[in-house]
C-alpha cells in the first residue's frame, strides 16, 4: 500500500484548492525569496533549544524512523531532536539543506513505547511525504496581514484533515491499531502510568458518544 492510497480525500481536496489561493500564493512567494538568500537558520535554532539524537544516543528511535521512512517510500536525511517538556509532543519541519527534521518532546519519549512511538513518528513523517508544509498556515495566520476569516475558517478545516492523513500515515507505519489507539489515548489524556488501565472499546465508545452528540 502506497502512502497515497491512504490519504484523507478531503485533506487532499482543500490543499490542492488553498495552493490556487492568491494569499497562499503570496505568502509562499515570499517565503522562496527568503529561502533563496540562504537558510533560515533552523538547524541552529534546534541546536540551540534541543539535544540531537544521534544513532548511538538512541538506537531504538532511529531504527523505528528508518522503518517509517521505508514505509512511507522517503529518501531524505533525517534528524532528530529531543527537547524539555512535560507535555506530549512531536513536529516536523520544512526540510532545509537537504535535510527533515523532527523534534520530540522529553515526556513523550519516555512515555511512549514500541510501536505508540513508532505511529508518532510515522505521523510526523506523513506531514513532510503529503506537502503539508505547502501551505504554511502558522504564516497566514499569524502574519503582519490577517487572512479573511473564510481563508481562516477553510484553514483551520484543511489542518484536521492533514492530521487525519498523518494519523493514517503513522498508523500505516506502525501496523498495530492496539498500539495506535494507546498512543491516541496518551495524546489525549496525558497518562502513562499502569495506574490507569487502557481499554480499547471503551476509548472508542467515547468516540461513539462525540458522533451522537455531533
Amino acid at each position: 500500500m502506497k502512502p497515497e492510497d491512504i490519504r484523507c480525500q478531503n485533506d487532499l481536496k482543500m490543499y490542492s484548492t488553498l495552493l490556487q489561493h492568491s494569499d497562499v500564493i503570496k505568502v509562499n512567494e515570499n517565503i522562496a525569496r527568503q529561502e533563496e538568500k540562504g537558510p533560515t537558520g533552523l538547524r541552529r535554532h534546534l541546536l540551540a533549544i534541543s539535544v540531537s539524537l544521534s544513532k548511538g544516543m538512541a538506537p531504538s528511535v532511529h531504527k523505528m524512523a528508518d522503518e517509517c521512512i521505508e514505509t512511507l517510500g522517503m529518501d531524505i536525511p533525517l534528524e532528530l531532536y529531543v527537547f524539555p517538556s512535560p507535555q506530549f509532543n512531536a513536529m516536523c519541519f520544512k526540510p532545509e539543506e537537504g535535510r527533515l527534521h523532527v523534534m520530540f518532546s522529553s515526556s513523550l519519549l519516555e512515555g511512549f513505547k514500541g510501536d505508540e512511538l513508532k505511529f508518532v513518528i510515522g505521523h510526523e513523517l506523513g506531514h513532510h511525504v503529503y506537502r503539508h508544509h505547502d501551505i504554511p498556515i502558522g504564516y497566514l495566520l499569524k502574519g503582519e496581514n490577517p487572512v479573511s476569516p473564510r481563508l481562516a475558517l477553510e484553514l483551520f478545516a484543511w489542518s484536521r484533515y492533514a492530521e487525519i492523513s498523518a494519523d493514517r500515515a503513522g498508523a500505516h507505519c506502525a501496523q498495530n491499531i492496539e498500539a495506535v489507539a494507546r498512543a491516541l489515548f496518551k495524546l489525549a489524556s496525558g497518562l502513562t502510568s499502569d495506574f490507569i488501565e487502557f481499554d480499547l472499546q471503551d476509548f472508542l465508545q467515547q468516540v461513539d458518544e462525540m458522533q451522537l452528540f455531533d
